[in-house]
């Protein structure tokens, strides 16, 4: 128990110290100067991580049902029904923040192409999510989890930036959207994940020599999904320059 969670924490301090994705003062479009519409086109492609994150979850879900890791699935289970609207009175997240787009920005999200950048990171993250290996799947998947608050974060300054820009503020179903994860779901998703891993990433589940490879998958999955998160923000930011 004791190596898992010192491996959970080294991983979450390593997120934000030598990742960029979820560092406001590093990301790379964080800061960006950029045109308002080029702006609005960055927006428009995050929408399509929410708009996927239940296949992401799912394929998880799967991948520890069929490994026996059955606590994990399960907590993976009751974060996807919370995407579909468990904790927000049936109402499927992807569907508030789309409204939520159309009452700040007037942005219709739905039917939105994916640039080449975010078809990489829809490619990356399956690929990681599906992995054979429960341990790997398990840091990827609780990265995801990990890095949506501070993401949230950087993500809700571009879109207050957008609204000021054609002189609007949040709508209040934006604000429900943000606040609902950032202050309440996205907390307790990850809290949850981590606690339901130990039940496998331990001792007294892995012998010895075991625990160790697992422990270091476990790591590996973590840093895949953080890689990927970083070339999307990255590649996000070129081709903002190349259109701005």
């Amino acid at each position: 128990m004791q190596q898992y969670n010192e491996r959970t924490e080294a991983m979450k301090s390593a997120m934000v110290k030598e990742y960029v994705s979820v560092n406001p003062e590093a990301n790379p479009v964080a800061n960006l100067i950029m045109s308002d519409e080029t702006l609005r086109g960055v927006i428009r492609q995050y929408t399509l991580f929410p708009a996927t994150i239940v296949s992401f979850l799912r394929a998880a879900q799967e991948g520890t049902a069929r490994a026996g890791w059955g606590d994990v699935a399960s907590e993976l289970e009751r974060n996807i029904s919370e995407e579909l609207g468990s904790e927000s009175d049936d109402k499927i997240h992807y569907d508030i923040l789309r409204q939520a787009m159309q009452e700040t920005l007037s942005m219709d999200i739905r039917g939105i192409s994916a640039s080449p950048a975010t078809r990489e990171f829809i490619r990356g993250m399956r690929e990681a999510v599906n992995d054979a290996d429960p341990a790997y799947v398990l840091g990827a998947v609780h990265a995801l989890e990990a890095t949506a608050v501070p993401e949230l974060q950087i993500v809700r300054s571009l879109v207050d930036r957008a609204a000021k820009a054609c002189g609007r503020e949040l709508s209040p179903t934006m604000k429900y959207f943000f606040d609902l994860h950032i202050n309440d779901l996205e907390i307790g998703h990850e809290g949850r994940l981590r606690d339901e891993g130990s039940k496998y990433l331990n001792s007294a589940v892995l012998f010895q020599e075991r625990l160790q490879e697992a422990l270091n998958r476990y790591e590996t999955g973590f840093r895949r999904t953080m890689e990927v998160m970083d070339r999307w923000w990255k590649s996000l930011a070129a081709e903002a320059k190349a259109h701005k």
